[in-house]
């Protein structure tokens, strides 16, 4: 079993150490840059890791909920391309919706933990994933940063752009 904590934080951590911990690197000012999931996973790193050398982050694209939050728009939204969605489409977008609200409702149960992954993913990725919301932790993040979206992004919609407006100053 393995989380975003191990996939992205961690490793990031060991970047930063890296090129902080090296004189050839120590006069040049670090900035990082990420995409969807990983840019999403930045403040949580400089959240969680305050006392680190990073000047400001950008995010292209990053979701500013949990991505296990936005998944099911997600797949709607593919499911629908096609003009309608199937009933084999609506069985599987109700099971997504009914292992989210298990993993909400009841945390890594036992009954949970004997059910098929939801992208092939370990269930306490997710677990960990629905407590780490990207722009609570901007909020608290007191670096600069740019976040860059695309107008007509199906993965990170004008929904996601108004969570991190609720924390961000953003320009349009």
């Amino acid at each position: 079993n393995y989380t975003t904590q191990d996939e992205y934080i961690e490793p990031l951590h060991a970047l930063v150490a890296y090129f902080s911990q090296h004189p050839e690197y120590k006069t040049i000012p670090l900035f990082l840059a990420g995409h969807s999931h990983g840019g999403a996973m930045i403040p949580l790193y400089l959240d969680q890791y305050p006392k680190n050398p990073i000047k400001a982050w950008i995010g292209l694209a990053a979701p500013a909920q949990p991505v296990l939050t936005i998944l099911p728009m997600q797949m709607n939204y593919l499911a629908a391309l096609d003009g309608e969605i199937s009933d084999s489409e609506t069985r599987k977008l109700d099971w997504l919706k009914q292992r989210i609200q298990l993993l909400k409702s009841q945390g890594l149960s036992d009954s949970l933990l004997k059910t098929p992954k939801i992208l092939g993913l370990p269930w306490a990725y997710w677990h960990q994933d629905l407590k780490s919301i990207p722009n609570h932790a901007a909020q608290r993040v007191k670096k600069p940063s740019l976040l860059l979206f695309g107008a007509r992004d199906y993965q990170v919609n004008q929904r996601q752009v108004n969570e991190w407006r609720k924390v961000k100053k953003l320009h349009k």
